[in-house]
């Protein structure tokens, strides 16, 4: 697996955007029920983040049901690196950021290797 490429988009996702604050700008556009939740729950001027790290468990269907691990890094106006490991028997990584993909799973008995792009790789048009 191209550990050293997740890695890296991981931490660009992870750079802050800006030194954005939370302020009425923030809540342009949006559904007035929501308007006032926000207006209510977040102090104005709270840093906002842009990304975050989640981890998760559960199954996952790879020809059989197969229990997995898998931690994330999601920034959803830019991109996310999704990494797993099922069973201890399949292991790799997904990312897309900037218009560039990331796909590279380890060979298995399952499986055959298989991966596509790297970082400098362009998403297909959608």
């Amino acid at each position: 697996m191209d550990r050293a490429a997740a890695t890296d988009l991981e931490a660009r996702l992870l750079r802050p955007a800006g030194p954005g604050r939370f302020g009425p700008a923030e809540l342009d556009g949006l559904p007035e029920p929501v308007r006032r939740h926000l207006a209510q729950a977040i102090a104005p001027g709270t840093p906002l983040h842009t990304s975050a790290r989640l981890r998760m468990r559960g199954s996952i269907k790879v020809g059989r049901w197969l229990p997995f691990r898998a931690r994330q890094v999601l920034d959803p106006r830019r991109g996310f690196v999704w990494r797993a490991r099922a069973a201890g028997l399949i292991a790799g990584v997904d990312g897309y950021l900037d218009g560039a993909g990331l796909l590279d799973w380890l060979p298995t008995a399952l499986l055959p290797r298989f991966g596509a792009g790297s970082p400098a790789t362009p998403a297909s048009p959608a």
